[in-house]
């Protein structure tokens, strides 16, 4: 909430499906910076702050942060209540990546126990 254009701000974790589960930050902007401040404003002024893997995946706009009866941030009806991250296709296609070279890798593996099975056959044969 040090952000000059944040009222106020939580930061709920979400299932991931690469690494189990990431930050999405809810953000509420003050009424002189509706529309002016944007998810990459607020990323980048994180971004010296805190460590990599903690910036927030996805920064959610919204008019009020749900709070309990004494005026606390309600996170349990943030996370009820959220929506899915929109995970980016790198991370899919990194998953995708890692499967295929664990086939080639495999792949790889079984050429090589075939050939050592045919220089062995062509050895008994000699």
């Amino acid at each position: 909430m040090a952000h000059p254009a944040v009222l106020e701000a939580a930061v709920i974790g979400l299932p991931h499906s690469r690494w189990s589960e990431r930050p999405v930050a809810y953000v509420v902007l003050r009424a002189a910076h509706e529309g002016g401040a944007t998810a990459k404003d607020i990323v980048a002024f994180l971004r010296g702050q805190v460590a990599r893997w903690w910036l927030p995946d996805e920064i959610r706009f919204v008019a009020e942060i749900p709070k309990t009866s004494v005026g606390k941030f309600d996170k349990k009806r943030l996370r009820a209540e959220a929506a899915p991250i929109a995970e980016r296709p790198t991370d899919a296609a990194a998953s995708a990546v890692d499967a295929a070279a664990s086939a080639v890798d495999a792949a790889a593996s079984a050429v090589d126990a075939a050939a050592s099975a045919v220089d062995a056959a062509a050895s008994a044969q000699a």
